[in-house]
């Protein structure tokens, strides 16, 4: 890296290569990085390039006999895993008047993925690919005023992003590999879109912070090779944060901070090859409190944190539907087995469904 007339840049790569400690095991990575900037004062930009690619050779589980034997044995040998990665993104920031300050961030990225897993027979080999291409970016805005023993600060911004996956699963047959067959086909074009303000206000040695952050994201899940089993979820979600440091002296100060955090699922997560299971997990919500302090002595920085999260995964609500829809079903053919439910079963196993759509029951 360098500097030069304003301009900065910075490269670097890399390579990796080693074996595994078990039988037909390896990994190889390649990478590399560069940044391109000019940066002033008053306004400036950078762009940055990245590219990865890389391809483990893993081993499966292993019986516990044959491990106890021969820990080093690989019993499925031929699994791998072969992934590659490019984005680039500019970003830049200039001031706007005398007190505030603007900045963005635009982003595009591609990565592939290949995947084979090796099974004992009668079962047979499982091979998958994963094509991700997303485009996004942010807008950010801050302002401060002085006032009478301090200032107040306000920032604004929003961010969004828009994704397209592309999912297959195949099953091969070991003796014949040339034999597969395609079980699994799904596309997601998802997006996402999200608002947030914060606000400052210090008087004197206290600073008083509070924001709010709005996630909307919409994940469509689409069968290829079964259109009628199409969905899509959507999660929207108000985080709060708020929170107080002190300035204790030179080079001291503490805080406490409380917040919430937000994270939807990825496509995977929300879907499943059994039918008659749950789609899978909501989106993981995290209350945080933190409390710290950080000061100077002896020439050394000096800090200490205290953090307590709460995480919680909340089932949208197309879950809880596919799940009513299940219990009714399973109801319906528990009723054909025994015409009489009341007898030989306890109360706690009679499933209520309300009615719903026409033809689908409702939620319970």
């Amino acid at each position: 890296g360098a500097t030069h007339g304003g301009w900065d840049y910075y490269l670097a790569g890399g390579y990796e290569n080693e074996d595994g400690w078990r039988q037909a095991t390896s990994a190889e990575n390649l990478n590399g990085f560069l940044n391109l900037g000019r940066r002033g004062v008053d306004r400036g930009f950078s762009i940055q390039a990245f590219g990865a690619e890389s391809r483990a050779e893993t081993a499966g589980s292993l019986p516990e006999s044959i491990f106890d034997v021969a820990p080093r044995t690989n019993f499925t040998t031929g699994d791998f895993e072969d992934l590659d990665q490019l984005q680039a993104s500019i970003s830049g920031y200039s001031r706007l008047g005398s007190s505030s300050r603007g900045a963005f961030t635009a982003y595009v990225r591609r990565t592939t993925a290949e995947r084979f897993n090796v099974n004992q027979a009668p079962d047979n080999n499982v091979r998958s690919f994963t094509h991700n291409r997303t485009i996004g970016g942010n807008l950010d805005w801050r302002w401060t005023t002085p006032r009478p023993n301090g200032s107040f600060s306000l920032r604004l911004g929003a961010d969004g992003g828009a994704n397209r996956v592309h999912i297959e699963l195949l099953e091969e047959t070991p003796t014949i590999p040339s034999e597969s067959e395609l079980t699994t086909d799904v596309r997601s074009p998802s997006y996402d879109v999200a608002g947030y303000a914060l606000a400052d206000l210090r008087i004197n040695e206290v600073t008083f912070s509070g924001g709010l952050r709005f996630d909307y994201i919409h994940i469509p899940f689409q069968n290829q090779l079964d259109p009628t089993a199409d969905t899509s979820n959507t999660f929207r979600r108000l985080s709060p944060r708020g929170g107080l440091s002190f300035d204790l002296g030179p080079g001291a100060s503490a805080y406490l901070s409380v917040g919430q955090s937000f994270r939807a699922p990825a496509v995977l997560e929300l879907a499943c090859a059994d039918e008659t299971a749950a789609l899978g997990d909501g989106d993981e919500r995290a209350g945080r409190h933190r409390a710290g302090a950080r000061g100077a002595a002896g020439g050394l920085d000096r800090r200490a944190r205290l953090a307590a999260v709460d995480r919680r995964v909340a089932p949208p609500p197309e879950h809880r539907a596919h799940r009513a829809r299940v219990r009714a079903v399973r109801e319906e053919e528990r009723a054909r087995d025994d015409p009489d439910p009341a007898v030989d079963r306890a109360p706690g196993e009679l499933v209520r469904v309300h009615p719903g759509r026409e033809g689908q029951p409702g939620e319970e």
